[in-house]
């Protein structure tokens, strides 16, 4: 017995989207790396917590982002923590499209037109 209703609800991870979790923490300052294995973040930026690395450092990444790379940790806060001391949070970057292959040109007077002997290369066309 019982009603079913939908367990699933928003919480359930959407199928097709397993590459990209959702981010769930925001950095909460501006943060400006001192060297390539840091990440810099707008105060109110997205990002997705990969790990603490340390008491120091967290790994994180942006998302739509490929760069892994660390944010000190108490720069790093939840979305709630975020709304809760007034930070905006900035609206993740829409994904960029993937490269759409360009179209093979096809030359113009395409079909038997290309097969046809010239005079030039043999000195006389071929005739049956």
């Amino acid at each position: 017995g019982g009603v079913d209703t939908d367990a699933r609800g928003a919480a359930g991870p959407d199928p097709g989207a397993e590459a990209e979790e959702p981010p769930s923490h925001v950095c909460m300052w501006t943060f400006v790396p001192e060297s390539d294995h840091e990440l810099a973040a707008e105060a109110g930026e997205l990002l997705i917590l990969l790990k603490h690395m340390n008491d120091e450092w967290s790994l994180c990444r942006k998302p739509g982002g490929s760069k892994k790379a660390c944010v000190p940790k108490s720069y790093v806060g939840t979305i709630e923590e975020a709304r809760e001391q007034g930070i905006a949070i900035l609206p993740a970057p829409a994904p960029e499209p993937a490269p759409e292959p360009a179209p093979e040109p096809t030359p113009a007077g395409t079909g038997d037109a290309a097969v046809v002997p010239t005079t030039t290369t043999q000195g006389a066309a071929v005739v049956p």
